[in-house]
């Protein structure tokens, strides 16, 4: 059951730099800056033993993957534009092109931007597989325009999910070490997303960018070393579940987080 009890607004994170407008995304350019040295958040107690957990890697894609249908958004607002393509690399033939957010002031009844939606049901070295993309007209209250819904495959910067979880890890399972906790305070479906590097069944593998400022009182995320992908743009990975498929409230009964008080090495 899907209850109406917030609203999710996904975020525009500016400077998405060469979204397969005219580049795509390589599986060189997907790990980012890889090899990065940073220093985790200095939150010990509940890091535990980070700087000796050595045999926590740093999430990534398995290859070619399929997912179940997750929902996301493209909230890229460059003019042009998303190629779709016939395969999960720019030397494939382009089929179609998705176009940017609509306007607010196009649509006063939404009063807001409005991105097209679409389903993953694959992914490979961050290109995504999609289908069926469209606007919602149910969200508009009125006519939209008719934009590509066939099979294709985009880059997946600049794509969002709603998710309703406080952690992320290591790999799509909950058995994984996690990488990024949030608990007890905040959620990740606050935190500005750069984009979608793969899924794999009900998991989507996320960037983010700099977590929000908690309010007063919350407690700070934390995360481990290997969540950093880039210190110099910073952004943080991980595996995440707990999509919900719809933009405008939260779903009841979805909850991506695992039950636990702590890092697990």
């Amino acid at each position: 059951m899907k209850s109406r009890v917030s609203i999710f607004v996904p975020f525009v994170v500016a400077a998405l730099a060469a979204c397969d407008a005219g580049q795509a995304t390589t599986p060189a350019q997907t790990a980012i800056a890889a090899a990065d040295s940073v220093t985790p958040q200095p939150d010990t107690a509940r890091a535990g033993a980070t700087a000796g957990a050595t045999r926590i890697t740093r999430a990534s894609s398995p290859g070619r993957t399929t997912c179940r249908a997750i929902t996301a958004w493209l909230m890229d607002p460059a003019p042009e534009g998303r190629n779709v393509r016939i395969g999960p690399s720019i030397d494939t033939r382009q089929i179609g092109v998705l176009p940017p957010p609509l306007d607010a002031d196009q649509l006063p009844d939404w009063g807001r931007s409005l991105p097209v939606q679409f389903d993953v049901i694959g992914s490979e070295n961050g290109w995504l597989r999609i289908r069926g993309a469209h606007y919602d007209d149910s969200l508009a209250g009125q006519p939209v325009p008719q934009v590509f819904a066939g099979e294709g495959w985009i880059s997946g910067r600049g794509v969002q999910v709603n998710l309703q979880t406080q952690t992320a890890y290591a790999e799509p399972s909950h058995d994984a070490p996690v990488l990024i906790d949030a608990r007890p305070d905040t959620h990740l479906d606050g935190w500005p997303q750069r984009g979608i590097a793969g899924c794999q069944d009900q998991w989507v593998l996320v960037d983010w960018a700099d977590p929000p400022t908690p309010f007063e009182g919350q407690r700070q995320a934390t995360w481990r070393e290997q969540a950093i992908v880039s210190s110099a743009r910073f952004t943080l990975r991980g595996w995440a579940a707990g999509v919900c498929d719809i933009m405008e409230t939260t779903c009841d009964g979805v909850d991506g987080s695992a039950p636990a008080t702590a890092f697990r090495d």
